[in-house]
């Protein structure tokens, strides 16, 4: 598995299938990018995420394609992201949950992060 920076209309159709299924329609901030999650050579899903000058990463949205969910590629897509933003030089990433808190807050803590109020965030 790997990430990579890929333009917003390769994962167009998996932003509108995570909006409904969410019922999130906030749309990332004006510096979001997007990585591609690559399995194979396959779009598996992305993250969107966006870089601040206090050395923090943001995910504003994260997404795997159904057949991918249940596979635990979830946590091995996140250890690749903290690998990258760490290489990187990013100290901080933070994730903002809008809805499923209670699932978030398991998968979340599961990875290292601790709640801060509505942020979750990870030292890498």
């Amino acid at each position: 598995m790997e990430l990579k920076q890929v333009d917003f209309l390769a994962i167009q159709h998996h932003f509108v299938d995570f909006q409904k299924k969410s019922h999130c329609f906030e749309m990332p901030t004006e510096n979001a990018y997007v990585l591609g999650i690559v399995e194979g050579g396959a779009l598996i899903g992305y993250f969107i995420v966006a870089e601040y000058e206090d050395g923090t990463l943001e995910i504003q949205q994260g997404y795997l394609k159904p057949v991918a969910q249940h596979r635990k590629l979830s946590y091995e897509a996140m250890n690749i992201l903290h690998a990258q933003a760490k290489k990187a030089g990013f100290t901080k990433v933070i994730l903002k949950a809008s809805r499923s808190l209670n699932a978030y807050t398991r998968f979340m803590r599961n990875l290292g992060y601790k709640p801060e109020s509505i942020i979750f965030s990870r030292s890498i």
